[in-house]
């Protein structure tokens, strides 16, 4: 998984530690995701005629397969409990996606062994029709 924290905040200095716990924070997802994934997350200092200065994260989740990719925003008073808001939002997301996956190919596989299954018994219940699945070819014995 590859996962990338930028700041947008401009004019102002923003704490290294915050982006670190952010990073740490979003870097719990990459056991559910796969290894090609990419988590983007940006933060930013928006300023609002009614509200004065908010501040901003928004998180993206491109997972390779999927038609779509997952956006989650927040506003709130401070980055850390932005950052919180953000992760809730997509670890559901990706939780959801994960249980989907695992579900999805444990039903292929239990699909792919019952025709296994179906085809074994069907062939050994005739084991002519067992052997001319693997016979090439019929020998040719030659007329004297």
């Amino acid at each position: 998984m590859h996962l990338e924290v930028r700041s947008r905040v401009r004019g102002e200095k923003l704490n290294r530690s915050v982006l670190d716990s952010g990073e740490k924070l979003f870097r719990k997802l990459g056991d559910l995701l796969p290894d090609a994934a990419m988590i983007t997350v940006d933060l930013e200092l928006v300023t609002h005629h009614k509200k004065g200065r908010t501040h901003y994260v928004h998180a993206t989740v491109a997972i390779p397969g999927e038609p779509r990719t997952f956006h989650a925003e927040a506003l709130s008073e401070d980055f850390r409990s932005g950052l919180d808001k953000t992760f809730a939002r997509t670890q559901q997301f990706v939780r959801r996606w994960h249980g989907r996956s695992i579900k999805l190919a444990r039903r292929r596989d239990r699909q792919a062994k019952g025709e296994a299954t179906t085809w074994l018994h069907g062939t050994l219940s005739k084991p002519r029709r067992f052997f001319r699945r693997f016979r090439k070819h019929e020998p040719e014995i030659p007329a004297e």
